[in-house]
């Protein structure tokens, strides 16, 4: 028996659904292209209403905090926070119209489909085709989409629409990251103090957890309607956010930033009591995520300062002023040294290039930390999808709580069904009971060794042996990871190996010291171990390096 999704929601229809859905996709998109703050959110709730219009609320913590730094940093910096809030209205503007542009067409494509939920096509593929110079319908490898007519008849009819849509998200791309970039594109004029402070705290938003800035605040919630009539909302009691791990702010009357934290603890706590070690992994994943981010911060100012002094020591008599940054662009661009915004070059070229000259290696650190900075991941789930990082955490986890990468979920340490057995357990009872369970491990090892050595015979090149595949399958690598380096031909054949006997490997994993071939927690009662008193301990000192992890470099948390 089937159920469909429109009978859970009064009077609502597969088209509307669909163009919900594809929004609140959109939005995710948006956010992992870094067009819009980090932290932007929607609730994928539905309801009758919520098929109509919506709110989403457009944040970066690094916008705010960015907004802090240079509010005080005296009357220039005043004046560059006011620039910075006008960059990001537009932005958010821009986005806020290109998302309620398809949202309405994206209810239209729906209703032209006459589907049921989901849709077979999405607006974002014909668009792509579109813009690519072909056919809405015809795919980059010619195939043609289900539909054809219908599609084709649905781009005309809305031709117009679909191009105002497109421009909305071509101004949203060329909305520069950084506030001295966007004062350039907006050929806005300020004094060389001005930008001095823009480039001193160029990147002061990857620093610290600042409370919220009402001034950004005002255009952070974006109400989008079904009808194109989507515009601000000055509800603030729409206003979510979800960061990392803790909350510094109270975002809406109904936040309790101190609820937040404790909740945070309490997921750690949890994580420690059924030794879930992808909950774990998750929440070191946070420190270790600002700590990179620390570090990185504190290696840039150490080199940019003292560059910073002596450049303008020695060049600020310059006519037209130079900045550090223009010059710092122009070594990143392969531009001439003397390259001023608007691409002519200064008449003084021949100072600057001597400057170059003098400080080269300096000034390419930089310009390369720089880079590092501006590519580094805006979040901690972004910094966790590298693998390297990943990899760090799960390590991390098991050095600090013995919890292996696969203990997660129905895994977890106190779920599984002989995890809790040990040598206690084992000398409490009887001694046929005893031989029973040396016996059971015993035919565990044998059933796996078999069917082993028959992928073997169907492999004759795979020189791996079962412990090695365990071993890969218990610290989340490739399941054909070789120990010299490389993957094993036979891949594809070993990870369904691991997927189609994984229960009886967790047992195994299990039972193995019984065998006398591994030594780790499973020889103690972890439940009993992992108490309400550990955990509690545990959790408080990793929320305590998250917090160490988060300050401004060279400051308390601020």
């Amino acid at each position: 028996m089937s159920i469909s999704i429109t009978s859970l929601i009064p009077n609502s229809t597969p088209s509307q659904i669909q163009a919900r859905t594809a929004i609140h996709k959109e939005i995710n998109d948006l956010v992992s292209q870094g067009l819009v703050g980090e932290y932007t959110t929607t609730l994928a709730m539905m309801s009758e209403e919520g098929l109509q219009r919506f709110e989403i609320t457009q944040w970066s913590e690094q916008a705010n905090n960015q907004w802090w730094a240079l509010m005080e940093a005296g009357p220039a910096g005043v004046e560059a926070a006011s620039y910075l809030e006008q960059m990001v209205a537009q932005r958010r503007g821009y986005a806020g119209a290109y998302l309620d542009d398809c949202f309405t067409l994206s209810y239209r494509l729906a209703e032209a489909l006459d589907e049921d939920f989901p849709v077979s096509v999405e607006l974002d593929q014909l668009a792509e085709n579109a813009l690519a110079g072909r056919h809405p319908s015809e795919n980059a490898d010619g195939t043609r989409l289900a539909k054809e007519e219908r599609l084709n008849q649905f781009w005309q009819d809305n031709q117009s629409d679909i191009e105002t849509m497109l421009e909305h998200y071509e101004n949203l791309k060329q909305v520069p990251d950084h506030l001295g970039d966007w004062l350039d594109q907006q050929q806005i004029s300020r004094s060389e103090a001005v930008d001095q402070v823009i480039e001193r705290h160029r990147y002061a938003g990857l620093e610290g957890a600042r409370e919220r800035s009402d001034a950004l605040t005002n255009t952070a919630v974006y109400q989008l309607n079904r009808d194109g009539a989507g515009g601000l909302s000055d509800d603030l009691s729409s206003f979510m956010v979800f960061n990392d791990v803790t909350a510094h702010h109270r975002a809406n009357e109904t936040f309790d930033p101190q609820a937040y934290a404790d909740l945070a603890h309490r997921m750690i706590e949890i994580g420690l009591r059924i030794g879930d070690a992808n909950m774990l992994k998750n929440a070191v994943s946070g420190q270790l995520y600002h700590s990179d981010k620390q570090a990185l911060i504190q290696s840039y100012q150490t080199l940019y300062q003292p560059m910073r002094d002596q450049f303008y020591s020695a060049l600020s008599d310059l006519e037209p002023e130079v900045n550090l940054q223009d010059l710092l662009d122009n070594i990143k661009h392969g531009d001439p040294v003397g390259q001023l915004p608007d691409g002519s070059l200064h008449p003084q070229q021949d100072r600057l290039e001597a400057f170059v000259a003098q400080h080269s290696l300096s000034l390419e650190s930089i310009a390369n930390k720089q880079l590092q900075l501006d590519e580094f991941p805006r979040n901690r789930l972004e910094w966790q999808k590298i693998e390297a990082n990943g990899r760090r955490a799960e390590q991390l986890v098991y050095q600090q709580y013995g919890l292996e990468p696969w203990e997660t979920g129905t895994n977890s340490r106190t779920l599984r069904e002989l995890s809790w057995q040990g040598v206690d357990y084992l000398n409490s009872q009887p001694d046929d009971i005893r031989q029973n369970l040396i016996n059971d491990a015993k035919a565990r090892l044998e059933s796996l060794m078999q069917q082993f050595m028959s992928l073997r015979e169907e492999h004759p090149g795979l020189t791996m042996t079962l412990e090695q595949l365990i071993d890969n399958f218990r610290f989340n690598r490739p399941a054909g990871q070789l120990a010299e380096g490389g993957l094993s031909s036979a891949q594809q054949a070993l990870e369904a190996f691991l997927q189609d006997n994984e229960p009886l490997i967790v047992d195994y994993i299990d039972s193995s010291w019984l065998l006398g071939k591994q030594d780790n927690l499973s020889q103690i009662d972890y439940a009993r171990w992992m108490d309400s008193e550990r955990a509690s301990r545990y959790a408080d000192t990793l929320l305590d390096l998250i917090e160490q992890s988060r300050k401004v470099v060279g400051q308390g948390v601020v």
